[in-house]
């Protein structure tokens, strides 16, 4: 039958059309394999306990010392290796340009004299020595760099591949991010902690190996001067300088530990949502994603400004020490002036020795506040040295209960290979075909046509009133996915109505999910008109995507997703509902697992569900928000066939009207009319005969 609506072209202005493209979402997170597994109470290759606490407390203790003697290990292989050439070269480098730096600094006591000589040969020849001694150290210090460099890059080779090592050995990597609930964010931990670490520790560790010695010289330096009053003085400074530090040091390294695992949490709820893109667009979320990515990038906003509150006070110390240095200085040359050591002098040799004295006495408290200062620094190195420890130790464990113990089954199907994961059909390329084989008809009569308004969506729309009896009007539809020349559909109408479901079938890569697309509003038409009378929302137009999507939250969130957890609660009534659909998926076991409906998960549901439970656990979703009209790409392809009829069931029983896509032929018993796709844009409509139950309830 010839639907009668009028053409609406998808580029005019007053199209109804309102679709998007988007590209497709990257592959689903690897789910856990089988239907219904119980999870043991000991995973055989991973910890049964949870994740470490919140409260544990790091700091510059046996632990870190442990963890931080391992990594040396890796980034120094053997005495051979190229890393510690490489530190040797960057040690003489430093001490290269201590050296001239000494030089350097001797030269205002050397210009004090020569110009309080007026000694003008003198002065040529000083201002040569100093052009020459800008050379240099300008080279030097390029050389100390660029060895830094190549050692921080070395390092950060050395450190990945021994983690990649031991996070590929066997199963390891599906342990530690299925069935290990120990290490939070492995990828954070392998690209962005060990970067950071190697970076900052390149160019601290020189300066370190190399500061016993300067230390050395300038202290027999200043004692020669001054006595050992003054190097008494300068060290009493700095070993209170080094308490103070200390004390404000050990907790500031617990809250860069947890900042770091808020960036890690922050970061993978965008990688979630840049996975899950398609499943979104279907969903219609944007508002509870955005609500959900702000709470986590609150929860990182307070992580690091009480970590910023606390490295405050460590600033304020630390600038406090420097600028007492620079007084100590003058105190310490004072003490050999005011006892008159230097009254024999002439104010010109005076004036040097005062600078030579100062030169010397100041860069040794310089070394002593670098030192200091590098308490900054060292917050972040061993912060980040913890969690590469701790993923080092996990995977070690892994590995060691790996091989003690029987070796764990490869995750795989009945068949022993590991099913696809879900969303892989192809629907982007059509097959070069003919003519099509039928009219069009109109699947779903009458109804009337309203513009989609803003309020659609809203729950509290009436889904009685006339306008939502046919929410979609396709009329000369062609379907082509973008980019792609051949069309996947071509001149497509229909009607979509209540209470007359529709069935698309067809082989791979004929165009069904791109059909739902096309419908969705994420695809356009190539051709023709869609016209939406209402916009979709969990209580009126449902779609249940090919790849099913979990927020993070608790088990009563994934329930009522899209929608947000209500503020108030949910009644003894509601609670019992999403119970009772949770028993009649047989998902109740779901329900303990997780600790009850309210308990927050902290795993990741596409690793703590299997297939079959993710497909059930969304009609769990469609039963609770009870739509008008659901759509549904292959919703019960990893389900048996008997609990397929239960759901299906149910639907009907709510009276849902359905558009489904589905290869199984026991879903013909749902629908009155099957769409069958035959590729090239060609496809065929027919009715279907109502079996006998449906005949005798009609």
């Amino acid at each position: 039958m010839t639907d009668s609506g009028d053409h609406l072209s998808h580029g005019g202005g007053d199209s109804d059309v309102e679709a998007a493209f988007v590209p497709p979402a990257d592959p689903a997170p690897h789910p856990a394999v089988g239907d219904d597994p119980s999870p043991p109470s000991e995973p055989e290759d991973a910890d049964s306990d949870g994740p470490e606490p919140a409260s544990r407390r790091y700091g510059l203790d046996a632990t870190f010392c442990r963890r931080a003697r391992v990594l040396l290990g890796v980034m120094f292989p053997s005495c051979g290796a190229y890393t510690v050439f490489l530190l040797m070269a960057l040690m003489v480098a430093c001490g290269a340009e201590q050296y001239v730096v000494y030089w350097v600094g001797i030269i205002p006591s050397r210009y004090y004299q020569v110009l309080g000589d007026k000694d003008l040969d003198a002065f040529g020849v000083l201002t040569s020595e100093c052009l020459g001694l800008v050379l240099v150290i300008s080279f030097v210090k390029g050389t100390r760099i660029f060895l830094s460099t190549v050692l921080y890059v070395n390092w950060r080779q050395l450190i990945d591949r021994a983690l990649h090592r031991r996070y590929f050995a066997g199963i390891n990597y599906y342990l530690l991010n299925v069935l290990d609930q120990r290490i939070d964010n492995p990828d954070q931990r392998i690209t962005q902690d060990v970067d950071k670490m190697c970076k900052t520790l390149s160019t601290m560790i020189a300066q370190l190996l190399v500061a016993p010695f300067i230390i050395g010289y300038y202290t027999y330096a200043v004692y020669s001067n001054t006595g050992y009053i003054g190097v008494l003085s300068i060290y009493g400074f700095f070993v209170v300088a080094t308490v103070v530090n200390k004390v404000m040091m050990t907790p500031i390294v617990t809250y860069v530990v947890r900042q770091e695992e808020k960036e890690g949490t922050f970061r993978f709820k965008h990688m979630q949502i840049r996975v899950h893109a398609e499943a979104l667009g279907f969903h219609g979320c944007s508002v509870v994603e955005e609500h959900r990515c702000n709470r986590r990038l609150g929860a990182l906003v307070a992580t690091q400004l009480a970590l910023f509150n606390r490295r405050f006070m460590l600033t304020l110390v630390v600038n406090l020490f420097d600028y007492l240095g620079s007084i100590l200085n003058y105190l310490v040359i004072a003490i050999p002036i005011f006892a008159g050591m230097y009254d024999d002098k002439t104010p010109q040799q005076l004036s040097a020795i005062i600078s030579q004295n100062s030169f010397v006495c100041m860069y040794l408290i310089y070394n002593f506040t670098q030192l200091v200062d590098l308490s900054s620094n060292a917050t972040e190195v061993v912060g980040v040295t913890h969690r590469i420890g701790q993923l080092m130790e996990r995977l070690d464990t892994l590995q060691r209960r790996r091989e003690s113990r029987t070796p764990s089954p490869e995750p795989a199907g009945g068949d022993g290979k590991a099913p696809p994961p879900p969303g892989q059909e192809g629907e982007r390329e059509g097959e070069k075909g003919g003519e099509k084989v039928a009219k069009e008809e109109e699947v779903m009569k009458g109804g009337a046509e309203k513009k989609a308004e803003d309020g659609d969506e809203s729950s509290d729309a009436d889904p009685t009133s006339a306008r939502f009896d046919t929410p979609y009007r396709l009329h000369s539809v062609t379907v082509r996915a973008p980019g792609g020349r051949q069309p996947l559909v071509s001149d497509l109408s229909l009607t979509v109505r209540r209470g007359r479901s529709l069935l698309v079938t067809g082989s791979s890569s004929r165009g069904k999910t791109s059909l739902l697309r096309v419908l969705r509003g994420l695809w356009l038409p190539a051709a023709g008109s869609v016209r939406r009378t209402v916009l979709p929302g969990p209580r009126h137009v449902f779609f249940m995507p090919q790849r099913p999507f979990f927020t993070d939250g608790s088990l009563r969130q994934q329930i009522v997703y899209p929608e947000r957890l209500k503020e108030d609660g949910y009644s003894t009534a509601e609670t019992e509902q999403m119970l009772h659909y949770l028993q009649l998926t047989q998902l109740t076991g779901l329900a303990e697992r997780c600790g009850g409906l309210d308990a927050d998960v902290a795993r990741n549901w596409y690793d703590l569900l299997s297939p079959g439970e993710m497909q059930r656990l969304c009609f769990v979703r469609l039963f609770h928000h009870r739509p008008s009209f659901v759509f549904m790409d292959e919703a019960t392809s990893a389900v048996s066939p008997d609990m397929e009829e239960i759901l299906y069931q149910e639907c009907l029983r709510l009276q849902m009207t359905l558009f489904s896509v589905g290869h199984r032929e026991s879903l013909t018993s749902y629908h009155d009319w099957k769409l069958h796709l035959l590729g090239g844009g060609r496809w065929s409509l027919e009715p279907i005969a109502p079996p006998a139950y449906r005949a005798a309830q009609e």
